[in-house]
């Protein structure tokens, strides 16, 4: 396969079948939290990681990896929990497989999972 193609791209030959993807993804996507060791209690953390994942021409998933680490586990296996029960993806279209490169058997692309948590108030009425 080719260089991965970023979830997000705004390249418009690309920009449909990415947003389905990322659909299908969001639909399995939860922001879990984390336990602490000693109170039990439940903490949502502010955090990033980058997931790549491979799809096969017709849609199945054929590999998902973790490429750049949130500092809770719990995070990077919920993204790639996320991922492998949105497959099987929609079929890569063929503006994707050609930059795969000749020969190749399905698409690379890589996600930015972002998780925020905003204590903020928001939407005060006056």
């Amino acid at each position: 396969m080719g260089e991965p193609v970023a979830l997000d791209s705004k390249d418009s030959d690309l920009s449909d079948y990415l947003e389905r993807v990322k659909r299908l993804i969001k639909q399995n996507w939860v922001f879990p939290c984390v336990k602490d060791r000693e109170s039990g209690a439940c903490e949502y953390k502010t955090t990033e990681l980058v997931v790549e994942f491979g799809i096969l021409r017709q849609g199945p998933l054929q590999y998902v990896e973790v490429r750049r680490s949130s500092p809770w586990d719990v995070y990077d296996s919920n993204a790639v929990i996320a991922i492998k029960l949105a497959s099987p993806f929609p079929p890569v279209p063929p503006a994707m497989m050609a930059r795969m490169g000749r020969g190749s058997t399905g698409a690379a692309i890589v996600a930015r999972f972002v998780y925020h948590v905003d204590s903020g108030l928001t939407n005060l009425v006056r």
